[in-house]
C-alpha cells in the first residue's frame, strides 16, 4: 500500500465502532521518606544558590549522591506534597536534625532522577522567560516528576505542551506514556493512528504495552480492514 494511513477521502469511518472507551489506570508511585539520615558523602557536589533562611538541601542519591541546595518556596507552592513535608518540627540536637537543613542532613528523593529534577529547576527559574523553550523529551520528564511529587499546575502545562504535538512521537510511546502518567486524553489519538496505519503491529510494539490494550488493538485493526476493503 501506497500510503500508511487511509486516505481521509476514500473512506472516513467512525472509529467508535471498532476502539473502545480507553481505560483510567493509576501509576503514580509517591516517594517515601528516608527514616535514616544519610552521612555526608565525599563525593557528592552542592549545586545551587548560596545558602540562606530560604535553603533547602535535597540529595538524589542514585546519581552520585548529587546535592541541590535550592529555594524551598518554588516546592512548597507548588507541591502538596512539599507543602506536607515542610512543617515537619525542628529539633536543636543533631539527633534530631531536621531534614533538608545541612549537608549531613538532606531530603533524599528516592527514585528521582537528576534529568528529571533539572527539568523541574528549569521550568522554576526560566519558564518567564521567551528563550525557554524545552525539548519533547524534557517535557514528559518534567511531567514524569511533576506527577511524581504532585505538582499539579506543572503536571498541567507539561501535558499540555505535549498535547499540542502528539503527533511527534511514536503511538506506542503516548500509549506507554499516558498509562504511567494518568493522561487518559492521549489513549485515543494513539489507538486511531495505530489501527489506521497500513503496517501490522510489530511483536516489539505489542509487548511495550499492556496484553489487552495490544490485544483489543488488533481487533479492532482486522476488523477496521475488512470493513475498509469492502468498501473498494
Amino acid at each position: 500500500m501506497a500510503t500508511d494511513t487511509v486516505s481521509s477521502a476514500s473512506y472516513k469511518p467512525d472509529l467508535t465502532s471498532y476502539i473502545p472507551e480507553p481505560p483510567f489506570q493509576t501509576a503514580i508511585l509517591l516517594p517515601r521518606r528516608s527514616s535514616s539520615l544519610p552521612g555526608k558523602s565525599t563525593t557528592s557536589s552542592v549545586i545551587g544558590h548560596p545558602p540562606g533562611p530560604d535553603s533547602l538541601l535535597l540529595n538524589i542519591p542514585q546519581v552520585e549522591g548529587r546535592i541541590y541546595k535550592i529555594h524551598r518556596h518554588f516546592l512548597e507552592r507548588e507541591s502538596e506534597f512539599f507543602r506536607d513535608l515542610f512543617p515537619l518540627p525542628q529539633g536543636d540536637s543533631k539527633a534530631d536534625a531536621v531534614e533538608g537543613k545541612d549537608d549531613d542532613h538532606p531530603i533524599k528523593l528516592v527514585g528521582t532522577t537528576t534529568a528529571e529534577f533539572d527539568s523541574l529547576l528549569r521550568f522554576f527559574y526560566f519558564e518567564m522567560h521567551s528563550d525557554y523553550k524545552p525539548s519533547l523529551d524534557e517535557w514528559m520528564t518534567t511531567l514524569s516528576i511533576s506527577t511524581r511529587f504532585i505538582f499539579d499546575k506543572v503536571r498541567e502545562r507539561a501535558i499540555a505542551e505535549i498535547t499540542a504535538r502528539l503527533n511527534s512521537f511514536d503511538p506506542f510511546e503516548l500509549i506507554a506514556g499516558a498509562n504511567k502518567y494518568d493522561v487518559d486524553q492521549w489513549l485515543t489519538p494513539a489507538y486511531r493512528r495505530i489501527v489506521l496505519r497500513s503496517a501490522i503491529i510489530a511483536e516489539r510494539e505489542a509487548l511495550s504495552i499492556p496484553f489487552s490494550t495490544s490485544m483489543m488493538l488488533m481487533r479492532a485493526r482486522e476488523r477496521f480492514w475488512k470493513q475498509y476493503y469492502h468498501h473498494q
